[in-house]
């Protein structure tokens, strides 16, 4: 009786569904006007109220000056708009790479968290790629879409080589750096690109044309600060090549327990290795 049920619930919503698609004002039944883009979009306050309060109140009567005035929107195009009503009306609309971020946008606005998980799902099977990765981390850090940033998370880890060497690195914010961060087994792979990153910082934000300005120490403290998972990285797990060609040369100092690692390694028994350490 239930499923019975349930399918005619399934088949009544559909009918007013075909109703809402036909956007005929003479033989709808439409009591509310939204006005997009100079275009009428018409539906029915039965349909959109009970499933958004910022709606609900959107198109209440202290809102309008007379019965029949358009609802005016602005900060959405048309075709999204009916894409989230088609949503609204049925549980479904027709997503795309291209307007699946502006509808993300409207389930927040809107308070409607089922297109919110629809839309996620569907951004979970996009393609992500390199140069876009850390506005796509971003987007799922404003909404809130920790599935999302879970797989943006499994990119970044898959694509770590790519991600450090794009010529985006420098122009990286603080949040996504965090992640890149989170990648402390890469050793030295993961020192270098957030040393530098510390670096550009110090040199957009600080005076470093004044003479008294030290450089190396401003970024070795702001390193510190900023990422002090990576600034402690045991050095001795480090290549000797990268040791010494950036790390010592940096002015980074290595600790006794550091030095004793190193010097118990059979590759670094050669005196010349341990001299140009300390030299």
């Amino acid at each position: 009786m239930l499923k019975s049920s349930t399918k005619y619930i399934c088949k009544m919503q559909q009918e007013r569904f075909e109703v809402f698609k036909s956007q005929d004002p003479e033989n709808g039944h439409f009591d509310v006007t939204f006005d997009i883009e100079g275009k009428k979009l018409y539906a029915n306050k039965f349909i959109l109220t009970p499933c958004s309060e910022t709606l609900k109140a959107m198109i209440s009567d202290r809102w309008t000056t007379t019965k029949d005035e358009a609802v005016k929107l602005e900060a959405y195009s048309y075709d999204n708009f009916y894409q989230f009503l088609c949503f609204l009306y049925s549980g479904y609309c027709e997503l795309t790479p291209q307007n699946v971020f502006q509808l993300t946008d409207m389930a927040e606005f809107y308070a409607v968290p089922l297109l919110k998980k629809f839309c996620e799902k569907f951004l979970l099977d996009m393609e992500y790629d390199v140069e876009s990765i850390e506005e796509m981390f971003e987007f799922a850090q404003k909404y809130s879409l920790k599935y999302m940033k879970h797989i943006v998370k499994k990119f970044v880890s898959s694509n770590f080589e790519k991600i450090i060497s794009s010529e985006s690195l420098l122009s990286y914010k603080k949040p996504f750096m965090d992640i890149l961060a989170c990648r402390i087994r890469r050793k030295g792979k993961t020192f270098e690109p957030i040393y530098k990153w510390v670096e550009q910082q110090v040199i957009a934000e600080k005076d470093v044309d004044d003479e008294s300005f030290n450089l190396l120490e401003t970024v070795k403290t702001e390193f510190r600060e900023k990422f002090p998972q990576i600034f402690s990285i045991d050095k001795a797990e480090m290549d000797y090549g990268f040791l010494k060609d950036f790390v010592v040369e940096k002015g980074f100092f290595l600790s006794p327990a550091e030095f004793k690692a190193l010097y118990q390694k059979d590759s670094w028994r050669a005196v010349d290795h341990r001299f140009q350490l300390v030299s």
